[in-house]
């Protein structure tokens, strides 16, 4: 099947529901197949492959998320995918070339064009599986810049001399949390995974390496306890935090003196920080906004991004995608993941040449 003849399908949420629904989110035919259209002067013209879920999309499908968008919409902005069609001079991209990328609108859907300067293309190494590299931006690259950028967690690769750094992470079963126990543990941090199951325990110790694992749904009220007695009353020097609410309260009770709690976000509910835990202790607190990065500092990304790729290449890191669904199946990621269902993380997979029936008008 030639290019003009594949369909150009696109994700759209029709209507803010919370949690979403098949009703709200629905796959449809682009009104205009793009690739009908010539392709812009200094553009680049990608074909989608994979769609990266994050938390922060069904948030936004239900009207839940800081950033409101009014539906109408396509959702996503994490994307991995081929280039199908360059227009334009310099040797950034040819045809061929695995990239991933952040769209600032309209992501999910199977064909996107972007300007060939766009900072937020990344190309993938040839030695990188693009399925792995499609959960890296996001999530990886969330929890790199929040370990170890100065203004955050100063995490630096240990000496084999020093005192080693113990890094406590929240939620550590998610995305972004078993991002943060890889990376953690890859620079030679002592790494402590909370979860919410003794299952999702499990994974962080398989799939993360974890040295210490608590499990604070079967002790809700103490769990933190166990920290204390596993760093022998010293504390965590870190604390990674993308669940908020009286989970990131409760961490406070084990942080170390002069430690750092990092705030990724409210899988919860947003927490009120007590002043005076940071101040008996002198603690502080900083948040760590991945796509503040990409409009302020996007130097900061792609250097993170040129590291993660080292580290995955010499298997300092193993991304785990524990689901890969079919894009018709976009309101049952969402809601597997708002439900907790879901571990490490989870794709969207557009079609190839395969023809698929789209959601109904």
């Amino acid at each position: 099947m030639s290019h003009q003849q594949t369909p150009h399908y696109q994700i759209v949420c029709k209507e803010l529901v919370f949690p979403p629904t098949s009703e709200s989110v629905q796959v449809v035919q682009a009104p205009k197949n793009l690739l009908s259209e010539p392709l812009a002067k200094n553009h680049v013209r990608i074909k989608i492959l994979y769609g990266c879920l994050n938390y922060a999309d069904a948030l936004q499908c239900g009207g839940k998320y800081q950033e409101k968008m009014n539906a109408p919409f396509i959702p996503g902005k994490e994307l991995a995918g081929i280039v199908c069609d360059v227009n334009g001079k310099g040797d950034r991209f040819k045809v061929g070339d695995c990239v991933i990328m952040l769209a600032e609108k309209d992501g999910w859907q199977s064909f996107i064009d972007l300007p060939l300067l766009y900072p937020a293309i990344i190309k993938v190494p040839k030695s990188v599986d693009l399925k792995k590299a499609a959960s890296l931006l996001v999530a990886y690259s969330t929890s790199h810049v929040a370990l170890t950028h100065p203004r955050h967690g100063a995490l630096t690769q240990h000496d084999g001399k020093s005192k080693r750094s113990t890094v406590l992470v929240l939620g550590a079963s998610g995305g972004v949390g078993l991002a943060a126990v890889q990376i953690a543990k890859s620079l030679g941090a002592i790494v402590i995974a909370a979860c919410s199951s003794d299952e999702k325990c499990k994974i962080c110790t398989e799939k993360g390496q974890a040295d210490f694992v608590v499990n604070y749904s079967s002790n809700k009220k103490d769990w933190f306890k166990q920290v204390l007695e596993f760093t022998k009353g010293k504390g965590c020097d870190i604390i990674y935090d993308p669940v908020g609410g009286d989970l990131a309260l409760q961490s406070l009770k084990c942080i170390a003196w002069g430690g750092s709690l990092i705030v990724i976000g409210f899988a919860s509910s947003i927490q009120q920080i007590p002043a005076n835990i940071l101040l008996v202790k002198n603690v502080r607190a900083t948040g760590c906004y991945w796509g503040s990065y990409m409009k302020h500092e996007p130097q900061v990304i792609q250097q993170s991004m040129a590291t993660l790729f080292e580290m995955l290449v010499k298997k300092q890191i193993d991304p785990y995608v524990s689901e890969c669904y079919p894009i018709e199946s976009v309101a049952k990621a969402m809601n597997d993941m708002l439900e907790r269902k879901t571990v490490g993380r989870v794709l969207l997979s557009f079609p190839q040449q395969e023809n698929i029936r789209p959601s109904k008008l």
